[in-house]
């Protein structure tokens, strides 16, 4: 996206929870610097964006809830597992309004597929009202 100044900075630094209910596969990758964060977007008002849930050190998880809070300004309009969790099946929430939880969970996950990267992709719209210099949370 073209940087101007219009460009809106979306920090999208949403209130995350994780709650780990299977942990850790095998002992040999249990690790304390597990890391998960949110991408930072810049947008124009009115627009749709993607941003990223991300994990770092992936021990193996093999079941989470992560819980999701966003500002009014924004609108979640889709999610979509990321490769980081291909071996578990993701149960989205009822409705997408702040806040809501995804659940992923799976019988065992297959040592050669722990990967970091993306666990959910969330598209967003931004408010036609939203101001430059706005900041989401």
């Amino acid at each position: 996206m073209k940087k101007n100044n219009k460009s809106i900075v979306i920090a999208v630094l949403i209130m995350i929870v994780m709650s780990l209910s299977g942990g850790v596969i095998y002992a040999t990758v249990q690790t304390n610097n597990t890391k998960m964060s949110v991408s930072k977007v810049e947008a124009l008002p009115g627009s749709t964006i993607n941003v990223d849930v991300s994990i770092e050190n992936n021990p193996g998880i093999l079941g989470a809830v992560l819980s999701l809070s966003y500002d009014d300004g924004l609108t979640l309009v889709n999610a979509t597992s990321g490769s980081a969790f291909s071996d578990l099946v993701m149960t989205p929430p009822g409705s997408y309004s702040s806040p809501c939880n995804f659940t992923w969970d799976g019988i065992e996950v297959d040592p050669n597929n722990v990967q970091d990267g993306a666990v959910l992709t969330l598209t967003f719209a931004v408010s036609d009202a939203a101001s430059v210099g706005d900041v989401f949370d």
